[in-house]
């Protein structure tokens, strides 16, 4: 080891000078050393990296936990949807309208009343002007 010149010590190490071992039977003549230039990332280099091997979901080991699946084309994805689940939105329509439907019909009567007065106020009252000539 050589000292550094701010009294810590640095591994220099020495040049390797003599060609790879299997240089001599490589046939694109590169000499076994990764070509010049940017370095091109695959996808699967670059997912690895960034995952660091893993998938999410199964980034670690979790103990004591068991998890129960179903594979998707084992399971109906509406079942039972026009025999039981229309009645059953029509059910929960009619037990809740009493609650929902007056604030909306209030709304609608103070919404048309204002705009049925808005539209009163832009005209000139023809009254105020029967006199003039």
């Amino acid at each position: 080891m050589a000292p550094s010149p701010g009294g810590s010590r640095q591994l220099v190490l020495p040049e390797v000078t003599s060609p790879p071992p299997g240089a001599a039977s490589d046939p694109t003549g590169s000499g076994g050393r990764k070509p010049e230039g940017p370095v091109v990332w695959r996808r699967g280099d670059l997912e690895a990296a960034v995952t660091m091997g893993r998938q999410f979901g199964h980034l670690t080991r979790v103990r004591h936990v068991i998890i129960y699946s179903l594979s998707p084309f084992e399971q109906r994805a509406f079942p039972h949807y026009f025999s039981k689940g229309i009645p059953n939105v029509l059910r929960r329509t009619r037990a809740c309208i009493l609650r929902v439907a007056p604030p909306f019909v209030a709304f609608y009567l103070v919404y048309t009343w204002g705009t049925q007065e808005f539209e009163k106020s832009k005209r000139k009252n023809p009254a105020a002007y029967e006199n003039d000539k």
